[in-house]
């Protein structure tokens, strides 16, 4: 049953990519599919990219000089998490923004870089992992943002 689920990710990853400008999009990193089904959003040249799963163009959802990673999507769709060394960061932070486009928004501001794991079941909280020191060495922990 997994694998039937994957499988719309599995065929899209496969299937010849192109960005809107009909540059064809080589070797896309760190998928993630919408709840729907309906689309996959990952990683390609530093940025985060949406395409509908059964093929096509690629929309660029953002656009930075620092490279975007690690995409993550809402329970209910409507947001995006992930992980960039954006703010003149030297480790990764948090950011989310909503799917459909917008603003973005920091979610944690630590020394450490932090990697989005999931988000709650409604879609409020955020957990990540994280390699803070909290007395206890460097080990990684789990935390939550909302």
């Amino acid at each position: 049953m997994r694998m039937l689920s994957m499988l719309p990710l599995v065929l899209c990853l496969c299937a010849p990519l192109t960005a809107h400008a009909g540059e064809a999009i080589r070797l896309p990193r760190q998928p993630a599919l919408t709840p729907s089904g309906d689309a996959v959003i990952f990683s390609y040249a530093g940025d985060l990219w949406r395409v509908p799963s059964a093929g096509g163009a690629a929309l660029r959802l953002t656009a930075h000089p620092a490279s975007d990673s690690l995409p993550m999507v809402s329970p209910d769709g409507q947001w995006l998490a992930f992980s960039s060394p954006r703010d003149g960061a030297s480790r990764s932070s948090i950011f989310i923004m909503p799917l459909g486009g917008g603003a973005v928004r920091r979610l944690t501001w630590d020394s450490n870089s932090d990697r989005p794991m999931a988000f709650s079941a409604d879609g409020t909280t955020v957990y990540f992992s994280s390699s803070r020191s909290a007395g206890y060495g460097e080990r990684t922990w789990l935390y939550s943002q909302n």
